[in-house]
């Protein structure tokens, strides 16, 4: 008996220690996950069909997906382009403005300084004489008075348009507005020349122009007062000692000025007016100055702006 059963033991042994035989591979054991999704309804499996139709759509959406992105990512940066180039228009067109400022006091200073006739003298004489009706230099300064009347106008939209929420230099920035386009109402207000004053010859031309006269020395006042609360200390003290000029040498011009009329001597009053311009062409250039430095103006109080250069 035991020799009957060692061979059969042996072979129980064996069994327990090899593998048993893997059957052979078919297509069932390479199931793709989404059979489940879709078998067949014929065979109960997953149809290759339908696999391969599942595999080529996802293929071509992820080629398609960073297609779709860069295109997005292209679009904004196409519009972040436009962005900025519209911004960099509108700072060239602020500065250009401001620039304008300038070249309007170096014009006007040069006209004051330079323009003149025979027998005219610019200690003795205001510069509202060489515009006086008959006189030689009329035509020269009313084509140079238009030029200088775009500048300054141009000047307070740029002065405007760089003050954001400060509403004091909106304010100035309306006042020099108003200030140029009074150029336009000069040619309609001539005076007459000393002689014919003196003679009862005024029209009234002459009476506008004074008007004309007083209501720019206004407006440069105003401007030069509000300009002076919109800035810093620096600038407000420069503000208030140009307005203190002003006043001293208008009331010297201001005295004289029933001399213009009689015709009798005035040996300063060109001299006092003319200081009173450089003033005022002056303190434009240090307004524009201000507003073109980049980091000089910064934001202060509501309201207020300091000038840190």
């Amino acid at each position: 008996m035991p020799k009957q059963m060692a061979p059969r033991l042996r072979q129980e042994l064996a069994g327990l220690s090899s593998p048993p035989a893997k059957e052979p591979l078919t297509h069932r054991d390479f199931r793709h996950p989404i059979c489940d999704m879709a078998p067949d309804r014929r065979h109960g499996e997953c149809s290759i069909h339908f696999v391969m139709a599942f595999t080529t759509v996802r293929s071509n959406r992820s080629r398609e997906a960073p297609s779709a992105e860069a295109r997005h990512l292209r679009g904004i940066e196409r519009r972040s382009t436009a962005a900025s180039a519209g911004l960099d228009m509108n700072e060239s067109w602020r500065k250009a403005l401001l620039v304008c400022g300038i070249l309007s006091s170096l014009l006007y200073g040069a006209m004051i300084g330079a323009i003149g006739s025979e027998g005219y003298s610019r200690i003795s004489q205001t510069p509202s004489e060489l515009t006086a009706i008959g006189a030689p230099a009329r035509s020269l300064w009313m084509q140079l008075g238009a030029v200088y009347t775009v500048l300054v106008t141009a000047f307070g939209w740029g002065v405007w348009k760089s003050a954001g929420r400060n509403r004091a230099l909106r304010i100035v920035g309306d006042l020099l507005v108003a200030y140029g386009s009074l150029g336009l109402l000069w040619p309609f207000a001539p005076m007459h020349q000393r002689e014919v004053l003196a003679a009862g010859g005024g029209t009234l031309s002459d009476t506008m122009h004074v008007v004309l006269a007083s209501a720019t020395v206004l407006l440069m006042f105003v401007a030069m007062g509000v300009a002076a609360r919109a800035f810093g200390k620096r600038f407000r003290l420069y503000s208030i000692a140009s307005i203190v000029v002003l006043v001293a040498f208008g009331a010297l011009t201001f005295w004289d000025a029933p001399r213009v009329q009689a015709n009798l001597p005035t040996p300063w009053i060109g001299l006092w007016e003319r200081i009173n311009i450089s003033v005022f062409l002056l303190w434009v250039v240090v307004l524009a100055t201000v507003l073109l430095r980049g980091g000089s103006v910064r934001s202060g109080q509501p309201g207020a702006m300091r000038w840190t250069a």
